[in-house]
């Protein structure tokens, strides 16, 4: 009995010396915010229907996105003392991503014609890599961005992020650092999921920066039509 017992712990020994040792996945890289180097135009921030910042005890985040804007070079906050309209109307929602998925599909099917023409399925592939789901059973929740034209009310690019576990520092995002609404989502452990989901939603609408600024080009002018030659005189007869 006693020698089995000694073959049966070498035996196991053997195989957990044996078995190679399973890895765990490496931590996601931290996300970061893209930078512009020119802007794309203003933005005036509006809030969207799904406002699942308030479950969470936080407050609009509208200043949040300008800080954001600011810090990246992408867009301008809008600034009424200017006395030009903004260039853009940006929707800003959040909440679950259930939530978010459906916001972004009824906006997608609102105003897809023009829009879709436009953006030249750009913004489409742009979406669909953020919208796949992290899934399982962590809280995800997600954050979407909507660039809208102030003449018409369509949307032009939308822009969505989600975020289940946050990799971000407030303190690292520069300038934004000092935004009391950044520092109260900060503070937040629901806050910091989203502004990490505005982040990822924001890098996505910039990243159609040649869609945007080709919606914003001024129109060629039409060359003016010349003025008709004067017919030549006719030869006088001798």
């Amino acid at each position: 009995m006693i020698r089995r017992l000694a073959i049966s712990t070498m035996i196991l020994s053997a195989v957990l010396v044996s078995a190679p040792t399973l890895a765990k996945d490496p931590p996601p890289p931290p996300v970061t915010l893209d930078k512009c180097t020119a802007s794309l135009g203003t933005i005036a921030m509006v809030d969207g229907d799904t406002q699942g910042w308030l479950k969470f005890g936080l407050g609009s985040p509208r200043d949040l996105i300008a800080a954001l804007a600011l810090e990246s070079g992408c867009f301008a906050p809008y600034d009424p003392a200017a006395g030009r309209p903004a260039t853009f109307l940006m929707n800003v929602s959040a909440g679950d991503k259930e939530e978010i998925d459906r916001t972004v599909a009824m906006a997608s099917n609102v105003g897809k014609t023009a829009a879709n023409k436009l953006v030249g399925g750009i913004g489409g592939r742009a979406l669909g890599g953020l919208m796949g789901g992290l899934g399982g059973k962590k809280k995800t929740l997600a954050a979407a961005l909507r660039l809208i034209s102030p003449a018409s009310g369509q949307t032009l690019v939308t822009g969505q992020g989600e975020s289940s576990k946050t990799t971000i520092s407030i303190s690292g995002l520069g300038t934004v650092s000092s935004n009391s609404t950044a520092a109260a989502y900060g503070s937040n452990k629901d806050g910091q999921l989203l502004v990490e989901a505005f982040i990822k939603a924001f890098n996505a609408v910039t990243q159609q920066g040649p869609a945007i600024s080709a919606m914003t080009m001024p129109a060629a002018p039409i060359p003016a039509a010349s003025a008709p030659q004067p017919a030549p005189a006719a030869a006088s007869q001798r």
